[in-house]
C-alpha cells in the first residue's frame, strides 16, 4: 500500500510525486511466489488529479530515457582520472558504451538530436564528437583536466582526481574556485562548503524565517550570507547541526539531514585540494571542520565530549576551566584522581574522567635528520602512542596526518596519512622520508601530527636547522678532461688486451683507467648511455684478477633481464676468452654449493644478494667477495 504519492527531496527543496520505478518496485512486492498464494494486491493511495498520471505509469509502458547528459562531465573527469581516457577519440569510443548511446540512437528528437543528422550519421559519430569536446572543454577551464585540442589528449589533474574521488561535480569547482584563498578564515570556508552546488536546489521559505534567525543567533561562526540566499541557510543548517541543536519545523530537519550527508564528504575533498595546494592555514582549518561536522561538537568544546561517558555537565565544568586544547588534555592524564575530583567537584567520575583522558588518542614524536645533499634532508621520526587503546572507540587502527611545515613561508614540504594499528601501538614506530631544503636554511621546520577523526588531537615537534651540517658545495659532477685516448697497451697484459675490440679507450675510460685499475678505491661512474660504463666495470674485473686471485666479484641489477643479458656478454669475454667461471643467482636459478665456491664471478639482483649476503658468517663464498659492481643505479 502506497498512502499518498508527495514526498519532500531534500536535495530539490520541496515535494515531488513518487517516480514509476518507486512505485513498480513497491508493487513488486505484491504477489511473491512461495508467500502469496492467491496472487497479490497493490493499493496507491493518491490525489484525483495525480489518478491518470499514475494509473497510465503502470498500465502504459514508456521507455526510461538517460539522464547521463545532465552528469556526464563529472562521468568522463572519472574517467580520465582512472585512465580509462586519455584523448577524445578514447572519450567517443566509451561515450558509445552507454545507455545514452543507446537511447540517442532509438529516440534521437529526446536528447535534441536534429532528425537529419540521425539520418546521414546513424552512429551519431559527429554528435558525440561535439559533446564530449563541449565537456571536456569545459573540464579544462576548471582545471579538472588538460585538454589540447590540437592532438586531442586529455589528461588528468590532481584537482581532477581529488574531484572525482569526493564526487565533488565540475559544478561545485566552479563554484570554489572563485572562493577559496590561502588566508581564509573558518566562516570564509564554511561559506565556500555551503556553495556547493550540492545545496543549491535548497529554498528559503517564509515560515521558516523565525527559527532560522533564532538559529542564527546561536551559531558560533559568522554567516557570511543572509538567511534569504541558500548558502546562508545552508551555513546556518549546518552549525545546528554540529551543535546538536533541535529543530522544530519538519522541512528544516529534512534539510538539515541532507546537508548532513554532504557536508562532511565536501569538507574532506576542500581539504585534500587544500593539501594539494600546500596551503597550511587552509588545511588546518577545513580538516577541523570536517571533523567538525564528522563528531558534531566544535573544536572550543573540551576533546571528551567526543567520547561522551560522563555527563555533560561535567564537559561544561572543564571547560569553564579552559580545559579545550591538546596540551591541557595532557595536563589532566598527569594529574591523579583525586585533583580531577576537585577540579570539577566530583569524586564519583574522577577515575572514569582520567580513564577517558588516557584512551584520547595522543603521539610523542621523537625528530632525527641528517642531510643527504645541500638540498635534500633525510628526516626519521618515532613516534610512540601515548594513549591506552580501547577497541570500542578506536577500533582496529587510528591514522594520522604528518606534514612537514616551514612556518616562515607557510608552505607543507611533506604530508603524508599514516596508520597506526593495535598491534603497533605496543612499542615505537619509525617512519622515514625525504624533505628539501633551501638556502638561507631557516631557524626550523616543524613536524606536526594530525588525528584524521579526533578534535583537539595534535603533536607539533620542532625539527631546528640553525646547527645543521651541510655537505660541501663541490660540483655535482667531474670535469671531462681533455685527455688523449689511452691505448688498451696500457693493460700490459696481451690476454687483457684481446678483450676488447677497439684500440683506445674513449674519454671517459682514460679519466677513470687509473683509478679502476691501479687503486682500490669506490668508484661511482655516472654518464650517459653509450659512453662506456660497462667497461670500467670489466676493468675492475681484470684488477681483481691481477691484484686478488682466488676472490670473487659480485654483478648486482635490478632485473632479472639485465643479470641475463649481462651474464650472455660476459660469458663469451671473462669465460671463453680468460676461462673463468660465471654463475646466476636469481629466483629463477639456484645453483649447489660447490658451483657457488667455484665461480669467480657471480649475477645477481638485489633482493637476492640481500638474502644471501644476511648470513656471511655460514656461507665461504660471500666472505671471498672483494668486488661488488651495482649497476643502473
Amino acid at each position: 500500500i502506497i498512502k499518498g504519492t508527495q514526498v519532500y527531496d531534500a536535495q530539490k527543496g520541496a515535494f515531488v510525486d513518487v517516480g514509476v520505478l518507486d512505485v513498480q518496485q513497491i508493487f513488486g512486492r505484491a504477489g511473491r511466489p512461495q508467500y502469496d498464494t492467491n496472487g497479490g494486491e497493490g493499493i496507491i493511495i493518491t490525489t484525483h488529479a495525480k489518478l491518470q498520471f499514475y494509473l497510465s505509469m503502470l498500465v502504459t509502458q514508456a521507455p526510461i530515457e538517460s539522464k547521463l547528459v545532465s552528469a556526464l562531465c563529472d562521468h568522463l573527469c572519472a574517467e580520465v582520472s582512472l585512465g580509462t581516457v586519455s584523448s577524445l577519440k578514447e572519450a567517443v569510443v566509451w561515450l558509445s558504451y552507454t545507455y545514452l548511446y543507446v537511447r540517442m540512437c532509438r529516440n534521437p528528437l529526446a536528447y535534441g538530436i536534429p532528425f537529419e543528422q540521425s539520418t546521414h550519421d546513424p552512429r551519431l559519430l559527429a554528435w558525440r564528437t561535439e559533446l564530449v569536446q563541449a565537456m571536456a572543454r569545459r573540464l579544462d577551464e576548471a582545471r579538472m583536466v588538460r585538454y589540447h585540442a590540437p592532438s586531442g589528449s586529455i589528461d588528468p589533474t590532481e584537482l581532477g582526481r581529488t574531484a572525482s574521488h569526493f564526487y565533488l561535480s565540475v559544478e561545485t569547482i566552479e563554484a570554489f574556485s572563485g572562493l577559496w584563498h590561502e588566508r581564509a578564515s573558518e566562516a570564509d570556508i564554511l561559506y565556500t562548503l555551503c556553495s556547493a552546488s550540492e545545496f543549491s536546489q535548497m529554498k528559503v521559505r517564509e515560515e521558516e524565517m523565525e527559527e532560522m534567525e533564532e538559529l542564527l543567533q546561536a551559531c558560533p561562526l559568522t554567516v557570511k550570507a543572509s538567511l534569504a540566499e541558500k548558502e546562508g541557510k545552508a551555513s546556518v543548517l549546518t552549525q545546528a547541526y554540529i551543535s546538536g541543536t533541535a529543530l522544530k519545523s519538519a522541512a528544516l530537519v529534512s534539510d538539515c539531514s541532507f546537508i548532513a550527508q554532504s557536508a562532511s564528504r565536501i569538507a574532506r575533498g576542500l581539504f585534500a585540494i587544500a593539501l594539494s595546494k600546500s596551503w597550511i592555514s587552509y588545511a588546518q582549518k577545513v580538516l577541523k571542520l570536517s571533523k567538525m561536522l564528522e563528531r558534531r561538537t566544535w573544536w572550543s568544546r573540551c576533546p571528551l565530549r567526543q567520547i561522551g561517558g560522563v555527563p555533560a555537565e561535567i564537559y561544561d565544568k572543564l571547560e569553564a576551566k579552559r580545559y579545550t586544547s591538546a596540551a591541557r588534555m595532557e595536563a589532566l592524564k598527569e594529574m591523579g584522581v583525586r585533583e580531577i575530583g576537585q577540579l570539577v567537584s566530583h569524586q564519583r567520575l574522577a577515575a572514569q574522567l582520567k580513564a577517558e583522558a588516557s584512551a584520547l588518542p595522543a603521539l610523542s614524536i621523537d625528530v632525527s635528520a641528517q642531510p643527504i645533499t645541500r638540498t635534500v634532508l633525510r628526516v626519521v621520526l618515532t613516534l610512540t602512542a601515548a594513549f591506552e587503546w580501547r577497541d570500542r572507540l578506536h577500533g582496529g587502527a587510528e591514522s594520522w596526518w604528518i606534514w612537514v611545515e616551514d612556518s616562515d613561508t607557510e608552505h607543507i614540504y611533506h604530508k603524508e596519512l599514516w596508520t597506526l594499528t593495535k598491534q603497533q601501538a605496543l612499542e615505537p614506530q619509525e617512519l622515514s622520508f625525504t624533505t628539501p631544503l633551501f638556502e638561507p636554511l631557516p631557524p626550523a621546520y616543524y613536524i606536526r601530527a594530525f588525528s584524521d577523526r579526533w578534535l583537539g588531537v595534535e603533536t607539533v615537534a620542532p625539527l631546528p636547522l640553525a646547527n645543521l651540517s651541510l655537505p660541501s658545495a663541490r660540483p655535482a659532477h667531474t670535469d671531462l678532461l681533455a685527455l688523449r685516448p689511452l691505448p688498451k697497451s696500457a693493460l700490459a697484459d696481451a690476454r687483457f688486451e684481446a678483450l676488447f675490440r677497439f684500440s683506445h679507450f674513449n674519454p671517459v675510460q682514460s679519466q677513470i683507467f687509473h683509478t679502476v685499475m691501479h687503486t682500490d678505491d669506490n668508484v661511482l661512474v655516472g654518464a650517459p648511455t653509450g659512453s662506456g660504463k660497462t667497461v670500467a666495470a670489466e676493468l675492475a674485473v681484470l684488477r681483481l684478477l691481477r691484484e686478488y686471485p682466488g676472490c670473487k666479484a659480485v654483478y648486482i641489477a635490478p632485473l632479472k633481464a639485465l643479470v641475463r643479458e649481462r651474464m650472455a656478454d660476459w660469458r663469451a669475454k671473462f669465460v671463453q676468452g680468460l676461462g673463468l667461471k660465471m654463475l646466476e643467482l636469481t629466483g629463477d636459478v639456484t645453483p649447489d654449493a660447490r658451483a657457488l665456491a667455484t665461480a669467480h664471478i657471480l649475477a645477481t639482483t638485489p633482493e637476492k644478494w640481500d638474502g644471501v649476503s644476511r648470513h656471511w658468517q655460514q656461507r665461504n663464498y660471500v666472505q671471498k667477495v672483494t668486488l661488488v659492481i651495482i649497476d643502473e643505479i
